[in-house]
């Protein structure tokens, strides 16, 4: 038996309520103490709640020994699913080949291969670290439009009430699984089972709901991937 657990989440500033709760029921049920740690996800983690992209690409390549179980319900969803909205300033024109788009990172689904999915073109892309920092790029006029995380971009408008002056929603990504949770290989099949209990049962600020998940619900992601860096792209 370990004798502490992390939970490693790697997703924009709404879900960190979520995270620290889930780490003190966890802390709570397992009579283990857990850790909430904001970091990419890696061999050190026990959880991991992050990207989709950013989690199968870990485990395939090897980096991440763990398997997907459970997928975040966000607010006003019918699932685990989530999208992309594409965000510009008010008055400007529908982003075309010529748009600077802002993304958080480079290998974010939502925020970045997501959109190449949606557009089918090239584009032009300013890195900015986070879906926030993008909004304020394009805000700014550092960039003219991003990608944003739909369950981001509904805390960011109800956190401040000018987003809907400054910027406006001008198109959306088809669905897409939910940032999964995924447990670590290694951890004793009892404490996996215990952990995965307390994901499933555990009420959280921010969510409706955390349901079952597999690895083959991330599919779609990988098989768009793939298509996006494939050699004829």
């Amino acid at each position: 038996m370990p004798r502490a657990l992390t939970l490693q989440s790697y997703l924009g500033p709404n879900t960190l309520p979520a995270a620290d709760a889930l780490a003190a029921a966890m802390t709570h049920a397992l009579d283990l103490p857990v850790r909430h740690a904001t970091a990419a996800p890696d061999a050190g983690a026990d959880i991991t709640w992050a990207c989709g992209l950013v989690t199968v690409r870990g485990m395939d390549d090897g980096r991440l020994d763990a398997d997907i179980v459970a997928a975040p319900v966000f607010p006003g969803e019918s699932g685990p699913v989530y999208r992309s909205v594409i965000v510009t300033r008010q008055g400007r024109p529908r982003p075309d080949a010529a748009t600077r788009f802002a993304v958080n990172q480079v290998d974010s689904w939502s925020g970045h291969h997501a959109l190449r999915a949606h557009l089918q073109h090239p584009i032009q892309t300013v890195e900015t670290g986070s879906h926030v920092a993008s909004v304020e790029a394009v805000r700014a006029g550092a960039a003219d439009a991003a990608a944003i995380d739909s369950s981001v971009w509904a805390y960011l408008q109800e956190a401040d009430s000018s987003l809907a002056t400054d910027l406006v929603v001008v198109d959306r990504t088809i669905d897409w699984p939910a940032p999964p949770f995924a447990i670590a290989r290694r951890l004793d099949p009892g404490l996996r089972v215990a952990v995965m209990e307390v994901l499933l049962a555990t009420p959280v600020p921010g969510l409706t709901a955390i349901v079952p998940a597999a690895d083959a619900d991330y599919d779609p992601i990988r098989a768009s991937f793939a298509a996006l860096t494939s050699p004829e792209d």
